[in-house]
């Protein structure tokens, strides 16, 4: 689909998301899915009345309401938008909408439940579509974006004008083959979430032929949560061998103030490496494919986790994010020794002038930053800005337990950056994996505020200010 045709079909999705407020409360997911044919590679399922739930959109006197919160995003929607919102959401069930398409073709499709045909017409023409009969169907068209339904049929089609003769597969799909087929992707698009997607990774030509991304999106305890998986169509969850429980005695070398930390546990027994190796050799990119052949042989030499993170070092340091010294960093991989030795030298050649500050331990210093590596506890080490002493206290400690893979990231709170009390959180994103399930989760730290009109409201203004407040570094 053209760039062009894309943010039109966008647009009138938006449109309709903001309408859900008045939308029937009948879950049709299923019946809508029936329609998907089976060889598609990319399906989605949204319920935008959970949508608009949780972002505190109201409708009074047949016109949508944003909330004060939504300010900003109020200007940039016009008026008419807004009514026509509701009248869409007396013409079309919007709680469930099914959207899918073929990655390789970029071709996408939509479709929701009508409740009135009249006033889709109406709606139609109010706009200036054109309609015409082809085959039963009736078309409405602008441009090249159309919509499309016939009497036998309550279900209302978006897709481009040149795909309208597609509609004959998808009533052929209702009958048989379509995605239902396969229970694994029917239960994972039919879950009680805001969204939920699924991806073929054969498609994708990731390596993992036969499985299947899917995540879903919801709010749940006033957190932005996303859960993700690899399954085969039967719904059976891929679980790699490749990983195992992060230690966590990095934590140890990280101090209170960094706000971003990862960790990665490598099994070194499963051959991860050289599975690496043969899916990058698969996409016939020679220079990447030699780039890994020169790392190969250390990331060989992995023999647990790896580990990394970073902090500033005050206040002034986030109002001016690009000077590296004021950040301090920290890289840890665990390693067998000789591999360690063997860095250590690697970086003691390349940073002339390094002095020695305890055993198997290097620093550099220079004008712009200061450089501490070498061998800790069976690991290879970096720190920068800091040194490499199992002295350190952060709160990271319960998003690594026990988890084969974890990310955190947390902004100190808000109103110490800007100066002002009405930013008094701090917003936190984490991400874990865990028995073949990845789960990534933002949440608001000291704020009990609805989170998405507390970030649609916060998160412009807080630029704004943290702009100006940064001119002055």
């Amino acid at each position: 689909m053209k760039k062009n045709n894309l943010f039109s079909f966008a647009t009138i999705w938006v449109t309709l998301a903001i309408a859900t407020l008045i939308s029937s409360c009948s879950s049709n997911k299923s019946k809508l899915l029936e329609s998907v044919p089976f060889d598609a590679d990319i399906i989605g399922t949204l319920n935008l009345i959970e949508l608009a739930s949780n972002s505190g959109v109201k409708i009074e006197n047949s016109q949508i309401v944003l909330p004060a919160e939504y300010t900003q995003l109020k200007e940039s929607i016009p008026a008419d938008m807004l009514k026509m919102g509701a009248q869409w959401a007396e013409a079309v069930d919007l709680e469930s909408v099914v959207i899918f398409g073929y990655m390789k073709s970029n071709d996408f499709y939509g479709t929701a439940l009508i409740k009135d045909a009249d006033k889709v017409r109406q709606l139609l023409e109010d706009n200036d579509f054109t309609s015409e009969m082809k085959n039963g169907v009736e078309i409405y068209a602008k441009g090249s974006n159309c919509f499309a339904f016939d009497d036998s049929s309550d279900q209302l089609w978006i897709l481009e004008k040149r795909r309208v003769d597609k509609l004959e597969e998808f009533a052929l799909a209702r009958k048989k083959n379509n995605i239902t087929r396969y229970s694994g992707l029917a239960e994972a698009l039919t879950d009680d979430n805001i969204a939920n997607w699924v991806f073929d990774q054969t498609s994708l030509g990731t390596g993992l032929d036969g499985q299947w991304c899917v995540f879903g999106v919801n709010v749940k305890n006033n957190a932005i949560v996303a859960e993700g998986k690899l399954i085969s169509t039967d719904g059976e969850v891929y679980r790699t061998d490749a990983l195992q429980p992060v230690d966590t005695d990095f934590l140890r070398y990280m101090p209170a103030n960094f706000i971003c930390a990862t960790a990665i546990g490598l099994n070194p027994a499963s051959g991860w490496v050289k599975r690496t190796e043969e899916a990058i050799s698969k996409l016939g990119d020679r220079s990447t494919g030699r780039a890994f052949a020169e790392i190969a042989p250390y990331l060989k030499a992995i023999d647990g986790t790896i580990a990394a993170g970073f902090g500033p070092k005050n206040k002034s340091a986030l109002l001016n994010p690009m000077s590296p010294d004021q950040w301090q960093a920290l890289i840890m991989a665990r390693m067998n020794q000789s591999k360690v030795n063997e860095l250590t030298e690697l970086l003691r050649s390349n940073l002339p002038g390094s002095t020695e500050v305890s055993n198997g331990v290097y620093s550099f210093n220079s004008r712009e930053f200061n450089v501490t590596y070498g061998s800790v506890d069976g690991n290879f080490a970096i720190g920068m800005g800091l040194d490499l002493k199992p002295d350190k206290q952060n709160s990271f400690t319960s998003d690594f337990t026990g988890k084969p893979m974890g990310f955190v990231f947390q902004t100190p709170m808000l109103n110490t950056i800007v100066d002002d009390p009405k930013y008094a959180f701090s917003i936190k994103l984490n991400m874990d994996y865990n028995d073949g399930v990845t789960r990534l989760q933002l949440n608001l730290v000291g704020s009990d505020k609805p989170i998405i009109p507390t970030l649609v409201s916060t998160l412009p203004e807080f630029i704004d200010s943290y702009k100006r407040k940064a001119r002055g570094y």
